[in-house]
């Protein structure tokens, strides 16, 4: 759903860049030169303003469908009663359809640096954003989905743990160095083996850091993708009011 009312608005936006090329070709109002001789320059003037605002906005109205506004207003009446009561508990599905889209985000993403790159590969996705705010717009439950605090409680469980990992890294680094200070003057196999460990321990840190990181910018952009294509639904049931 998302995905298609996205290439709706793409296609929307280029015949209107279409319509504005064609602005320059416009054809000049058929009035008679006796006609022209009667008026005064001021009042040519004011008539050719209004009819060019009035072919302008001809040429980016004309017969233009706005489908998205009809995809709102057909999908408006699939609202929760007797015959499909579970659909006013649908916003309870978005934390876990959230961090569902986000593991395959990633996975698609990560999918992009590998040599062998398959169709699962991609950079970027908002058709989940688009698609999962019209639900919860045509079903009128936005209201219901941010008295939940998905999006509060995501922030405040990463900054939990980022805190958490910084005090493992510190701890880390404070262990490491006491071994490095502690083994200094002997180049055994120990001192080898204690790096190795230190080593491992590093990485898995490391490996929690970017992945701790990745969630978080994945989570911030689908927040920021459902609050505008929010906007952008509410713009549309305003003026269609």
């Amino acid at each position: 759903m998302g995905n298609i009312i996205s290439f709706v608005r793409l296609i929307r936006a280029a015949r209107k860049k279409l319509s504005s090329n064609k602005m320059p070709y416009l054809p000049a109002p058929r009035t008679s030169p006796e006609h022209h001789s009667s008026l005064s320059v001021s009042e040519l003037e004011s008539r050719a303003r209004v009819e060019t605002d009035k072919l302008i906005l001809d040429t980016l109205q004309q017969n233009d469908s706005d489908f998205v506004r009809a995809f709102v207003d057909v999908f408006k009446g699939v609202s929760p009663n007797s015959n499909n009561p579970s659909m006013s508990f649908f916003f309870c599905l978005v934390p876990c359809l959230c961090l569902c889209w986000m593991e395959a985000s990633l996975q698609g993403k990560e999918m992009m640096h590998k040599k062998n790159i398959t169709r699962d590969g991609y950079f970027t996705d908002d058709g989940f954003a688009v698609g999962l705010t019209f639900c919860l717009v045509v079903l009128d439950q936005i209201k219901q989905c941010e008295s939940l605090h998905w999006f509060k409680s995501v922030q405040s469980k990463y900054a939990t743990d980022e805190e958490d990992l910084i005090e493992k890294e510190n701890a880390e680094e404070v262990k490491t160095n006491a071994k490095l200070v502690a083994n200094k003057q002997w180049f055994s196999s120990g001192v080898g083996g204690a790096t190795a460990e230190a080593s491992d321990e590093t990485t898995v840190l490391k490996m929690m850091r970017k992945r701790l990181e990745g969630n978080k910018r994945e989570m911030a952009m689908l927040f920021f993708s459902m609050h505008g294509a929010e906007r952008f639904f509410k713009d549309i049931q305003s003026a269609s009011v």
